[in-house]
């Protein structure tokens, strides 16, 4: 089962480390994958939950992208790692149930039905035991469990 770090979260959340290009590479660098939050606004990219806050380039998001699942946060990223043939796993949802990643992978939101039938499954757990989790998950094949205690697991 893949981790997946909340925004580089590794113990809670440490909402001066979220989205941080530091956080990101650190969380890549101990074998994690990384949801972020990306914006752009003009011609410009951004990560940053609830607004645009740290510059970056696309080629950022490109080099990283076998580990990003990258949440677009406005419909101008969406559009523009598109447009930009992005390879990587991206979406967007706001509190959909789920939502497709454009590497066909099922993005659910916390606390949703778990789709039995759906292989490719990623499954949102807030919780401060996600250990817990992840052993009720073990069995019903999910690919990966997206947390903020990343470093639990």
């Amino acid at each position: 089962m893949r981790i997946i770090s909340h925004r580089g979260n590794l113990r809670g959340r440490e909402e001066d480390q979220e989205n941080t290009p530091g956080r990101i590479d650190h969380c890549i660098s101990i074998g994690l994958d990384v949801e972020v939050d990306v914006w752009k606004i003009d011609d410009e990219w951004f990560l940053g939950h609830d607004y645009p806050k740290t510059k970056i380039s696309i080629d950022f998001l490109e080099e990283r992208k076998y580990n990003l699942w990258v949440h677009c946060k406005n419909i101008s990223a969406l559009g523009g790692l598109f447009l930009e043939n992005f390879n990587g796993n991206y979406f967007w949802h706001e509190e959909d149930k789920y939502t497709m990643t454009s590497k066909g992978f099922l993005w659910t939101y916390p606390a949703k039905d778990y789709a039995e039938t759906f292989p490719n499954q990623i499954i949102l757990d807030f919780s401060e035991m996600p250990i817990d989790t992840i052993n009720s998950y073990k069995e019903k094949n999910i690919y990966g469990l997206c947390v903020d205690y990343a470093e639990q697991l």
